[in-house]
């Protein structure tokens, strides 16, 4: 009985998982820039606050290694 429960919260988890991907258009994330963001809008394109993201985590990263 306990094994039905555990299959039935995964496959429920895996399941709301699907309709949040189908609901918000996929991988994009609902962030602050939402509103105005090109690749939400067609579906394809460069993510700003991704890039942005990605450049501050390299800066930190580059000044953490030369500061060792």
């Amino acid at each position: 009985m306990v094994d039905v429960i555990v299959l039935a919260l995964i496959g429920l988890g895996v399941f709301l998982a699907f309709r949040s991907f189908r609901k918000d258009g996929g991988e994009c994330a609902s962030c602050g820039s939402a509103g105005t963001c090109e690749a939400r809008a067609t579906g394809s394109g460069h993510c700003s606050a991704a890039a942005d993201m990605l450049q501050r985590a390299n800066s930190a990263l580059e000044k953490d290694v030369q500061g060792r």
